[in-house]
């Protein structure tokens, strides 16, 4: 992962997800392996700690780009 840091407390993710192809898919299905995958590899201390989560798809670039930010409350 590019940039890596470990995120403590809480957070928000975006997500951005390029569409493999014309396929039915499901983008919610997608976010709980994410998760765990950044609390695996140490980016996050707990996937519990999410304030926030912007999903889409897109059409170009990388597979999957992950932005994580610490959450500031308005």
């Amino acid at each position: 992962m590019r940039g890596q840091t470990v995120i403590e407390g809480k957070f928000e993710l975006k997500i951005r997800v390029r569409r493999p192809d014309n396929r039915r898919r499901d983008l919610d299905n997608l976010l709980k392996a994410l998760s765990d995958g950044l609390v695996k590899g140490g980016v996050i201390n707990d996937d519990h700690l999410c304030e926030s989560i912007n999903i889409r798809w897109v059409y170009a670039g990388d597979p999957c780009e992950i932005e994580i930010t610490p959450f500031v409350s308005d």
